[in-house]
């Protein structure tokens, strides 16, 4: 099982799009500066995160996301930071999930 994620630094609002194995543990890595895309940008908050049944499908999915047209579903569908510094995720209710929170936002399937 993998999962495709989007992460936004707290530090400038970008957006970053990976894939992995273990949603938690990457957060993780990505929050002590061990990934060079990121290192810079921390802290990183999870904005969203789905499952795909293999590492293939994930990578189909994170090229998606990575593109004009990915880009723009990630545009419309999750809100700037807010005026607070947090991301705004688009559906009322639904919190981001940061490597300090206990609970991860609900699995979303395709």
């Amino acid at each position: 099982m993998y999962f495709v994620y989007i992460l936004r630094s707290k530090k400038d609002g970008n957006i970053y799009v990976g894939i992995t194995n273990n949603v938690e543990r990457r957060l993780k890595q990505h929050n002590r500066g061990k990934n060079l895309s990121t290192k810079y940008r921390i802290p990183l908050d999870l904005i969203y995160y789905e499952k795909v049944e293999n590492r293939i499908k994930a990578r189909i999915r994170e090229k998606y996301l990575k593109s004009g047209v990915g880009r723009e579903w990630i545009k419309n569908n999750f809100r700037p930071v807010s005026s607070v510094g947090r991301p705004a995720c688009r559906q009322a209710g639904q919190l981001p999930f940061s490597a300090a929170a206990d609970q991860p936002p609900a699995e979303r399937r395709w």
